[in-house]
């Protein structure tokens, strides 16, 4: 029972190295290609994670080669390998852990910040349009006052024009007036004259 499960988990082992750098290292061109689009739409990507992600693909093709190569010597020396599962697995972890880190940065993100700046320049668009609009209702309003100012001084100079016409012809009448009394007083003193 012992040796079967020694077997199994052998085998186990086995498909985990023969996976897990292939994995690994398409994972890594995953974040290259991410960071190439992230730049592409105007996102700025540190050159520390290019290199980083390079470095990791490097290293598992190397890991992924030597293990594909080799897999009849991993088979033989499977039980003197043993000691180092626990520090491969961790690395490994590890490493799809700062992968995933790194795919997560370059990615989500940008998309945040491509529909960010689109909002940005639909507002500083509208705000643009109202500005033009501003400035259109202050000169709207300039022509205005003009003609309100141009109106009134019409209708001031048409009072007193009105006034001076009225005033004249009230000394008119008035004058009219103080005639008619002086002609009533040469008639009345005519009619009454003694004869």
């Amino acid at each position: 029972m012992l040796a079967v499960g020694a077997g199994v988990l052998g085998l186990r082992w086995l498909l985990l190295l023969l996976t897990a750098p292939w994995n690994l290292y398409f994972r890594a061109h995953t974040v290259l290609a991410q960071i190439a689009v992230g730049r592409e739409k105007g996102l700025v990507v540190s050159g520390e994670r290019d290199a980083e992600a390079r470095r990791i693909a490097r290293v598992m093709l190397r890991v992924a080669v030597a293990t594909g190569r080799e897999a009849g010597y991993w088979c033989a020396g499977f039980f003197l390998l043993s000691t180092a599962f626990r520090p491969a697995g961790a690395y490994f972890g590890q490493l799809r852990v700062r992968l995933g880190m790194l795919l997560r940065k370059v990615g989500y993100p940008r998309d945040d910040v491509v529909a960010l700046r689109e909002r940005v320049a639909a507002l500083e668009a509208g705000a643009s349009v109202l500005q033009d609009k501003v400035e259109e209702q202050y000169r709207a309003l300039a022509e205005l006052r003009r003609t309100v100012d141009a109106v009134g001084l019409f209708a001031h100079e048409r009072a007193e024009r009105t006034e001076r016409s009225v005033a004249a012809l009230a000394r008119e009448f008035e004058a009219t007036v103080n005639r008619l009394t002086d002609n009533e007083e040469i008639i009345t003193g005519l009619t009454t004259a003694p004869s």
